[in-house]
């Protein structure tokens, strides 16, 4: 049996000026404005771009992604370039480069190899833009989105050269996946007739789960005790089968989805303790092989027990009232 974790964040990076007002207070100030922070002219580099000098061993670890930004030019604050890279889902990294000089800065959020911006999910959070954001003209540094998955907010820095000063933090509301942000009960997980999973929260707010490949429908929904976890399965073509079978159970919880089995027919599920556990049954389509049974931690995956045969007096109790 295969099991598996795929991350459910998707990057949603937008270029915007326009900040998220937390609130009436917050807009009754102005913002700083890349024009507040010109750059002259002739401070722009115009021939070619020096080499990288990395100054600590965090930013060596990243020395392709810098290097190959460092070639393209500056990018920002008339002679730097800003090295932009992924540090998992929805994160960001960042190195400044000083174009004329060669010297690399870390970014305003943490020390390489440290150090990102979390963006946030598009699946809940599409109403932010957020991601850096700089001119090649201005002093001005934006971010939006949750340094090192904290604090979310809109963050306006000017560069002086050598580092960042902040100028003004408008908070946000906690992004999907972030440190502080705080799930709701799951109320429901339904399936559509176009094969589609859609969770509901009790606060009203929606999560469609992405398809799996080759998934024609889904089957069996349901809500763990706890309410913060839901699952449901897959039912695909297989080689031998002309019609879709449940060969994949998928667990949803905050910011994650797990998959278990992928390969024989899942005949049954159940979540246990509350939710904490998980147990399934699968046999080949026709049930003519032993059925086998798993019991796993919704957590992290982990195998806890297993039995291979019929539900005899033998069977562990785990595994009682299951279908065959």
């Amino acid at each position: 049996m295969k099991t598996a974790v795929r991350a459910i964040a998707a990057l949603f990076l937008v270029v915007s000026a326009t900040a998220f007002q937390a609130n009436p207070e917050d807009a009754k100030q102005t913002l700083p404005r890349f024009e507040d922070f010109p750059i002259s002219v002739t401070a722009i580099l115009k021939g070619t771009p020096a080499d990288p000098q990395f100054q600590t061993p965090g930013q060596r670890m990243f020395r392709t992604m810098i290097r190959l930004a460092a070639k393209k030019g500056p990018s920002f604050a008339g002679h730097y370039t800003v090295a932009e890279w992924g540090c998992g889902t929805a994160c960001i990294q960042i190195a400044i480069v000083d174009t004329q000089s060669g010297h690399v800065y870390d970014g305003p959020f943490g020390s390489l190899p440290k150090g990102g911006l979390y963006l946030g999910s598009g699946a809940f959070d599409d109403e932010y833009d957020t991601g850096i954001f700089y001119r090649l003209d201005s002093h001005l540094f934006v971010l939006r989105g949750c340094p090192n998955y904290k604090k979310c907010g809109s963050y306006y820095y000017k560069w002086n050269g050598t580092r960042f000063t902040l100028l003004r933090q408008v908070p946000m509301r906690p992004l999907f996946g972030s440190d502080d942000h705080q799930f709701p009960p799951i109320a429901d997980a339904e399936c559509a007739p176009d094969g589609n999973v859609k969770i509901v929260y009790g606060d009203g707010t929606e999560f469609q789960a992405p398809k799996e490949p080759g998934q024609i429908s889904c089957g069996s929904p349901a809500v763990a005790e706890n309410k913060f976890v839901a699952g449901w399965l897959v039912e695909q073509i297989t080689c031998c089968q002309p019609y879709p079978i449940p060969t994949l159970l998928v667990v949803y919880s905050p910011n994650r989805l797990r998959y278990f089995g992928g390969e024989a027919l899942i005949g049954d599920w159940r979540f246990l303790e509350g939710g904490t556990q998980v147990a399934f049954c699968s046999n080949s389509p026709h049930g003519d092989n032993t059925p086998h049974y798993e019991l796993r931690d919704v957590e992290t995956g982990r195998l806890i027990g297993k039995w291979d045969g019929h539900l005899t007096e033998k069977a562990p109790a785990w595994t009682k009232g299951m279908r065959q």
